[in-house]
């Protein structure tokens, strides 16, 4: 199935696995930007729980909506 195809359907929640030992962070804005919906990994959900409760604004730059934080810079 194409990320066009995907994108079409009317679903609220998609998901694909990717295997933690690859590096696919640099996917997620990708694969956000083509289906139009945010993506969360386990990778992006850990990163963004640890800096919250550090009080931490949740930014990293190219890494999703998630880890975009309110005010970047």
């Amino acid at each position: 199935m194409t990320s066009d195809e995907l994108a079409r359907m009317n679903r609220s929640v998609l998901r694909f696995s990717a295997c933690v030992q690859l590096p696919s962070l640099a996917a997620v804005p990708q694969v956000e930007v083509r289906l139009g919906r945010p993506v969360l990994t386990a990778a992006t959900a850990t990163v963004h729980q640890l800096l919250t409760g550090l009080d931490v604004e949740p930014y990293v730059p190219n890494a999703g909506r998630l880890l975009a934080g309110s005010t970047p810079g």
